[in-house]
């Protein structure tokens, strides 16, 4: 999985544009959308990608903990179905 932030803009007739920036912290849409992925079964690696407006490190880190969290409960859940 490649997870990163994103940034928003609107086309020439004002529809709204979600542009792949890799500079701001990973949305609360992807996120759900990782975890629904995750809920069907779709455990894969997961990278956190932020290219642009690096903040200090514990950001990063924290960003990481959470989709290494949704990841582990999403292994427990598996386990416990088998």
């Amino acid at each position: 999985f490649h997870l990163a932030g994103f940034a928003e803009d609107r086309d020439s007739e004002g529809a709204r544009l979600l542009i792949d920036d890799h500079g701001r912290p990973v949305a609360d849409t992807v996120w759900d959308l990782y975890r629904q992925a995750l809920a069907r079964g779709c455990l894969a690696p997961t990278l956190i990608e932020w290219d642009n407006n690096v903040p200090p490190f514990a950001a990063l880190a924290g960003e990481m903990a959470r989709a290494r969290s949704l990841m582990t409960a999403q292994v427990h859940v598996a386990r416990r179905a088998a």
